[in-house]
């Protein structure tokens, strides 16, 4: 059986448990640990061919963020950038939209002396005192994802009219997930399944970074821009993944290869996965598999494509590094076809 993982919107959850998203979600531990395992009962009572043990809900976890959620907002609050929390969405970063002169004067921020860390940091202390250990699902972000919620759009036209302060924004952005990371690492030593918890049954020593916003460039401003900073991140963590949730993984995997300690990569949903995999062989390769797809095919399409889509991204005819994941389940998705994607994989030999 291959590995395989699902994640549901935060509306789906809303709908079906009751459970909120607002600031106390992320804020308030009791709320969080009680919410947990409210939808973790809820996944038990009505996925029992995905969850078949009822220990997976017993217990309480100590829990910052939640691995039954994707998304990132910590480094660019952090940095300035207003959250916007909702019942039923992941916390949504506002973009600064930040001028020449502010991202000229922007540094790495003092996490010893930053009222938003210490927001969190306090959380992880409360939760090591009443556990004696932390579970951190807070995502570590990506260097352009950070950049592009400071400036915006106005990141594209740097990159062609003024390289200098792109430089300076994306090393500012790179230090500051580093410090964050660092200092997640003096709590917990897995950090990395913030978005893609499948990473915790895959390779979870990597450092996993976030390039959703990769896709919006060429390979060749991925290259000038960008890796440099993924490889400072690769060299300093020493394990590293890379999240690729856009829909042509394969124009930049022949660069992701060249990144030092390279272990994992996830490609993106209609990533022609065949070239992903012939790009990078030696890496444990999980396919993003379509949430809207799910969402509208029939059961005998999703079995048919899941099929497909592993023997596209096989290994010397072997499916032991390759795992898939579907994240950010509609809220009107049918529970039968969230079942028959499981089952599908479940039938996938490894």
């Amino acid at each position: 059986m291959a590995i395989y993982d699902i994640t549901f919107h935060p509306a789906w959850w809303h709908k079906r448990t009751g459970v909120s998203f607002d600031k106390k979600f992320f804020l308030n531990p009791d709320y969080r640990i009680q919410a947990d395992m409210l939808m973790r009962r809820f996944l038990f009572e009505n996925f029992p061919e995905i969850y078949p043990s009822e220990s997976y809900m017993v217990q309480p976890r100590p829990l910052i963020d939640s691995d039954l959620l994707a998304g990132e907002y910590l480094q660019a609050q952090l940095l300035g950038c207003d959250i916007l929390f909702t019942d039923d969405n992941l916390p949504e970063v506002q973009c600064a939209h930040l001028t020449d002169a502010q991202i000229e004067a922007l540094s790495v921020p003092d996490l010893d002396h930053s009222t938003v860390w210490a927001m969190y940091e306090k959380q992880m202390k409360t939760l090591i005192s009443r556990f004696g250990h932390v579970e951190s699902y807070l995502d570590l972000c990506g260097v352009q994802n950070l950049a592009f919620a400071l400036r915006g759009q106005e990141l594209f036209i740097d990159y062609y009219e003024n390289p200098r302060l792109a430089h300076h924004l994306l090393t500012v952005c790179t230090q500051t997930l580093i410090a964050v990371a660092d200092r997640l690492r003096q709590y917990t030593s897995h950090i990395s399944t913030g978005v893609s918890s499948i990473l915790g049954k895959t390779a979870p020593q990597a450092y996993l970074t976030s390039n959703c916003t990769v896709d919006m460039i060429s390979a060749d401003l991925y290259e000038t821009y960008l890796m440099p900073y993924d490889i400072q991140l690769a060299e300093h963590f020493g394990v590293f993944a890379v999240h690729h949730c856009g829909m042509h993984c394969e124009r930049f995997a022949p660069l992701y290869r060249k990144t030092p300690n390279l272990v994992w990569l996830e490609a993106g949903a209609h990533s022609d996965f065949h070239a992903v995999r012939s790009a990078c062989e030696n890496s444990w390769l999980n396919l993003r598999y379509s949430p809207q797809n799910l969402l509208c095919e029939s059961i005998p399409e999703i079995q048919e494509n899941v099929r497909s889509q592993f023997s596209s991204a096989s290994f010397e005819k072997r499916n032991d590094f390759t795992s898939m994941s579907c994240v950010g389940i509609d809220v009107n998705t049918p529970d039968q076809n969230v079942i028959a994607f499981c089952r599908a994989i479940q039938d996938i030999p490894q």
